[in-house]
């Protein structure tokens, strides 16, 4: 989880305020000194007056995770009520605020004026919670956000229910019953940490987004040590490879690789490779034809931390080629084929008017082409003729 995230430190200081709030009335309801258990009503106290402010904060950073001026105003004036009433709660009598049970101490403090005005406020301060959350759900374009709302709007819904029912509504009607707010409270946190393990709730950092994307990208990526065994891989890795991760974790990088135009001494000397056709190793004893690109990373003092594989399949291009080349040769012999029965009618052709026009025995011209020249000589004469007339 981002610490820097100001939606993470405020969950974390709504955490704690349930915590104290938790602790601290378990330990009054378990204490048989009156004194010692309003400390710890005391520490209670503190836990569910902040609690309210701190749940309208976090829904208020959870819609926008800049800080503003009016943001700070109001949650300022939601923390006045919360400083009020712990004052309030711990100038008085042990005796006055607190009674004996059979389950143990109990506090008797929401029949008093402050308590029930403070009651409301937090009421208000949770309804405006959930609103805000499904608003940020309805308005938001991301599936994540509306998924992770959707959790949390149904149990913070059932947990502030509760807790209002149980710690408010029927001790104004005079009804006694166990005070479960604070367990109900728990409902609403669980509903979080589901949203962060399930759709990483407030995890959308640039850390998670790296690993997002390292195990996003469909070519097959290694990082390897400074001896060329495998540190890490993405899933295309395993997925091309048929191994599981851990089958490739330490493995030595040159197992899975065939090479003739590839020294790995080359990578660390010139910091990288590119595009260099290496035969990649499979499970089931098969390969595939992919490039391999490389570069050594470097920290700030030169040292080599790693280097990244980079590896694109390229069977199927190398495929396509072989059928390309195999068809192209095919076609350069039809076509030559097809020349040489051209040269091969024109030569005859040639033969065939060289018989025509010539003797074939002495090679003479014969008299069909004498009475040819005689008659283009008569026609010259003729226009000739004509024209001296």
């Amino acid at each position: 989880m981002d610490k820097k995230s100001k939606a993470n430190q405020i969950f974390l200081n709504l955490s704690m305020c349930c915590a104290a709030w938790a602790l601290g009335y378990e330990m009054m309801l378990t204490c048989e000194n009156i004194n010692i258990a309003f400390f710890w009503r005391a520490v209670s106290v503190f836990g569910y007056c902040f609690f309210s402010g701190h749940w309208l904060y976090f829904a208020l950073v959870l819609n926008n995770e800049k800080e503003s001026k009016y943001n700070r105003i109001i949650i300022i004036l939601a923390h006045v009520p919360a400083v009020l009433l712990f004052m309030l709660n711990i100038i008085v009598e042990p005796s006055s605020a607190m009674i004996r049970r059979p389950y143990g101490w109990i506090d008797v403090a929401p029949n008093l004026f402050g308590q029930i005005a403070y009651s409301i406020c937090s009421i208000i301060f949770y309804v405006l919670g959930l609103v805000m959350l499904f608003n940020r759900g309805r308005y938001s374009k991301k599936n994540r956000i509306r998924k992770q709302n959707k959790i949390i709007l149904w149990t913070c819904f059932i947990s502030i229910t509760i807790g209002v029912l149980t710690d408010i509504i029927l001790p104004m009607f005079g009804i006694l019953v166990f005070p479960s707010a604070v367990l109900s409270g728990t409902i609403a946190l669980g509903g979080v940490c589901y949203a962060i393990s399930k759709h990483r709730f407030m995890l959308t950092t640039s850390k998670y987004l790296s690993e997002y994307i390292f195990n996003s990208v469909k070519n097959p990526i290694f990082i390897l040590d400074e001896n060329f065994a495998i540190q890490n891989c993405n899933e295309a890795s395993s997925n091309i490879t048929d191994y599981k991760f851990k089958e490739l974790e330490g493995k030595m990088f040159s197992d899975l690789i065939s090479y003739k135009n590839i020294d790995f001494n080359t990578i660390i000397e010139n910091s990288y490779v590119r595009n260099v056709e290496v035969n990649l190793q499979q499970k089931d004893e098969g390969y595939i034809v992919c490039e391999l690109s490389s570069t050594v990373i470097y920290d700030e003092y030169d040292d080599k931390l790693g280097i990244v594989i980079l590896i694109h399949d390229i069977s199927e291009r190398k495929r396509i080629a072989e059928i390309e080349k195999k068809y192209t040769l095919k076609l350069e012999r039809k076509n030559s084929k097809l020349v040489d029965q051209i040269k091969d009618k024109i030569l005859a052709e040639e033969k065939i008017r060289h018989y025509v026009y010539y003797d074939a025995l002495t090679e003479i011209p014969n008299r069909k082409m004498m009475l040819e020249n005689i008659n283009e000589l008569l026609k010259i004469k003729i226009k000739n003729l004509q024209f001296f007339l």
